[in-house]
C-alpha cells in the first residue's frame, strides 16, 4: 500500500482535485473583475438547461462522438482483419496505420488545416478548384472534424483489434479441432477412427504372404560333362 501512495497522491492532485474545485465554482456566482462572489446552487445548471446554445453544443458534441467511435470501431475492425489475413508485409502496415498516430497533435490539426483550405486547400483542388469552406460552414464543419478525427484514432483502433482477429481464428481452429473429435455412432471420434483404420490396414499389410527365397545351392556342374 505504500509503494501506491506516490501514484494515489499524485492522481488525487491532478484529477480529484481540479474536479471537486471546478464543480464547487459551478455552484457559485462570481465576477472576479468587481469581486462578486456568491453561493448560486443550481442557478447555473437551470440557465444552461434553458439556454439554446448549450443545447446545441450538447447535440453536437453528442453527433461527433457517436459518429466518429462507430466509423473508429468499424474501420480499426476492418483493418485489422485485413491485416491479419495479409501474407507479408504485416509489420509495414502497421507503420503506416501507426503513423499518424505518432503524430503531435498539433501537426495533425495543422495538416487538416491546410487541407480543408478554402482556396489552396488540396481537398477543394482534388474537387476541381472548388471554393469549400470547411471549417467555415456549419454544415461540413463537423463531418470534417469527425473525418480528421477518425484518421487520427484509428490507426489506434487496428492494432488493438489485431488481437481480437486472432483469438476468432484460434476459437475458430479450436472449433474445427473439437467438431474432427465428435463422437460417432459407436461412441468412437473421428481421430480415433483414422487410427483404427490405419493400424488395420497395417495388419492387413502383414498378412500378405511374401515369396520366399530357395535356400537349395545348385552346384555347378564340371566343364565338359554331358548334361544328364
Amino acid at each position: 500500500m505504500l509503494l501506491l501512495a506516490p501514484t494515489v497522491l499524485a492522481l488525487a492532485a491532478l484529477t480529484v482535485y481540479p474536479g471537486v474545485w471546478v464543480l464547487w465554482l459551478s455552484l457559485q456566482h462570481r465576477i472576479p473583475i468587481f469581486e462578486v462572489s456568491r453561493f448560486a446552487g443550481l442557478d447555473n445548471y437551470a440557465f444552461l438547461a434553458v439556454d439554446p446554445r448549450f443545447l446545441n453544443a450538447s447535440r453536437a458534441t453528442a453527433i461527433f462522438t457517436v459518429a466518429s467511435v462507430a466509423l473508429e470501431v468499424v474501420l480499426g475492425l476492418t483493418a485489422a482483419l485485413a491485416i491479419h489475413a495479409q501474407r507479408g508485409g504485416r509489420r509495414l502496415a502497421l507503420s503506416f496505420l501507426l503513423l499518424a498516430w505518432a503524430m503531435p497533435a498539433v501537426v495533425t490539426a495543422k495538416l487538416f488545416e491546410w487541407l480543408y483550405h478554402p482556396t489552396a486547400g488540396l481537398i477543394n483542388v482534388a474537387l476541381g478548384a472548388r471554393s469549400l469552406n470547411w471549417l467555415g460552414d456549419p454544415e461540413l464543419a463537423l463531418p470534417a472534424v469527425v473525418l480528421a478525427d477518425v484518421w487520427r484514432t484509428n490507426t489506434v483502433q487496428s492494432p488493438s483489434s489485431w488481437p481480437v482477429s486472432r483469438t476468432n481464428s484460434r476459437t475458430s481452429d479450436s472449433s474445427s479441432a473439437v467438431t474432427s473429435c465428435k463422437p460417432g455412432p459407436a461412441g468412437e471420434t473421428e481421430s480415433s477412427r483414422t487410427t483404427l483404420s490405419a493400424r488395420r490396414t497395417r495388419g492387413a499389410a502383414r498378412r500378405i504372404p511374401r515369396p520366399r527365397r530357395s535356400t537349395r545351392s545348385h552346384a555347378r556342374a564340371p566343364a565338359g560333362a554331358a548334361p544328364r
